[in-house]
């Protein structure tokens, strides 16, 4: 509940972001125009690297409402958030104690990279809840006879649905975890019972229906891309290519501001004498798999390592009453309070230093100074137990803080969208072209500009060679030209639109 209140203002308010949420809408808008459902193109080119499922989504909102709503799409990534918190808490309620479990919910919802993205257009969560879902029928399979037949089928139904969402990572992590875990029981030979025919089946047939249906509607061709390309991805990747130990570099800010903390206790469960649940031992066998098995993949993204983050945590909360607490523990909260308690001083200097003026809002203001007082609690908590108790009573302390900052943050939205999205910039175009009657649209040194044409229901052109934008200026025939305000002054002209860090010039 605290979560979806704290998201509130930001989903009511925030405008998409280009990088990816645009490129969603803009691949959604162009099926619904072609009429397709299997095959999707991106401005006339193959798009294969995502899976129909999420993009569905996308459309469906787009032809119940008419338009696409930043609050519905956003349910697709806070209703699996909130789900995969509620599965597990349910799912260790007969390990941990209320206090354990109220601890382990907050560090989940408020880990950087998982409360980011309950806020964000992206498939990656509504993955992870399908491989949280796989992960706990397979247990159930082993351990609760009772409901083993029905998750027999379930298990292969779940895998597929993430596989179905963003490819094959959501096959890799289940299927490599069940395989260490069985390795390391000394039960390899019973891999037929949850790898048999009945999960080989389900998968097969579902995914013929799925490769079926896109040869139909894409040829031969998209299946290439699909298959041959995709999968090339894994071994030698053209975008994202990180090394080996990318993810020991990324989890200290993706997991912030407890990676520290639950890295600290991981290392001290690793201990052969430590574990003493079965639970908290498939736990961390998921969570270490799961971290090697993506580290082997070439291309490599921090969201990659979504799937680990409810194993990595419970495991920690499993673990905490039996750590020892030292200084060194003490020191793995006070470091990131320290942070917090910096909220304010450092807003201040990023404004006076003109570094980020936006941010000089009173409500940017409020944010910060609540950011402050959390991060200064928080260390005066952390010394004054001698046991745990302290340690807790801070994360949960930085957790409201986050919240707060998120809630309160999120109602200073509509004066950062026009830096955010493109929303404001394209609404402005529109009047412009409407005054005009130009209906030429161009974009000079903007990322992915193409897809614009959510907003203006036309393409865009791009342009980035400088020469090609003098000709466009000086010789060219009427356009509306989209740009950064920062390079205007190269580029004088007498009709000049400001909009937040973008301008508009009107070649008439």
């Amino acid at each position: 509940m605290g979560l979806c209140l704290a998201v509130l203002p930001v989903i009511l308010l925030r405008d998409f972001t280009p990088a990816n949420e645009l490129r969603y809408l803009s691949l959604a808008e162009e099926a619904l125009r072609e009429h397709r459902w299997w095959a999707f193109t991106n401005q006339g080119e193959v798009f294969a690297d995502k899976p129909p499922l999420y993009l569905w989504i996308v459309m469906l909102g787009k032809c119940l409402f008419g338009s696409h709503q930043m609050w519905f799409l956003s349910l697709f990534s806070l209703i699996p958030a909130v789900m995969i918190v509620r599965i597990m808490d349910h799912w260790v309620s007969h390990e941990l104690d209320t206090d354990s479990r109220s601890l382990a919910c907050m560090m989940l919802t408020t880990a950087g990279l998982f409360l980011g993205l309950a806020v964000t257009l992206r498939m990656d969560l509504l993955m992870c809840l399908f491989v949280v879902l796989a992960m706990r029928a397979f247990w159930r399979m082993k351990y609760v006879p009772q409901q083993r037949r029905r998750e027999q089928w379930l298990f292969p139904l779940y895998i597929f649905l993430a596989m179905f969402t963003n490819g094959v990572v959501g096959l890799f992590v289940p299927l490599f975890s069940t395989l260490v875990y069985l390795w390391m029981k000394g039960r390899m030979r019973t891999l037929a019972y949850y790898w048999g025919w009945r999960t080989w089946s389900v998968l097969a047939v579902l995914s013929a229906v799925w490769l079926g249906m896109a040869y139909v509607e894409g040829g031969s061709g998209y299946l290439h891309h699909m298959l041959v390309d995709q999968m090339g991805i894994l071994f030698h990747a053209d975008i994202h290519d990180r090394p080996f130990y990318f993810y020991l570099a990324t989890i200290w800010y993706s997991f912030a501001p407890y990676s520290i903390f639950v890295a600290a206790i991981l290392v001290t469960v690793l201990r052969p004498d430590f574990v003493r649940t079965e639970l908290q031992r498939y736990f961390l066998c998921i969570t270490l798999t799961t971290f090697v098995a993506i580290s082997c993949v070439s291309s490599k993204l921090q969201v990659y390592m979504l799937p680990a983050f409810p194993f990595m945590v419970y495991a920690a909360a499993m673990a905490l009453p039996r750590v020892k607490m030292n200084a060194w523990y003490r020191a793995t909260i006070s470091l990131p309070a320290m942070a917090f308690a910096l909220a304010l001083p450092a807003l201040v200097v990023m404004v006076v230093g003109d570094i980020y003026p936006l941010l000089n809002d009173t409500l940017c203001y409020i944010t910060a100074t609540g950011v402050s007082v959390s991060g200064i609690y928080a260390l005066r908590l952390v010394y004054k137990h001698a046991d745990y108790t302290g340690l807790t009573d801070a994360v949960r302390v930085l957790g409201l803080g986050l919240l707060f900052a998120v809630f309160v943050g999120g109602w200073s939205m509509p004066r950062l969208n026009p830096g955010l999205g493109y929303g404001a910039l394209c609404a402005k175009a529109a009047e412009l072209s409407e005054k005009t009657g130009i209906t030429h649209f161009v974009a000079y040194d903007l990322r992915r500009p193409s897809h614009m044409d959510v907003y203006l229901h036309t393409s865009v052109g791009r342009i980035d060679d400088e020469k090609q934008l003098d000709k466009l200026l000086y010789e060219g025939k009427p356009a509306i030209v989209m740009l950064p305000q920062k390079v205007l002054k190269r580029f004088p002209a007498q009709d000049v639109h400001v909009v937040g860090p973008y301008a508009i010039i009107v070649v008439k």
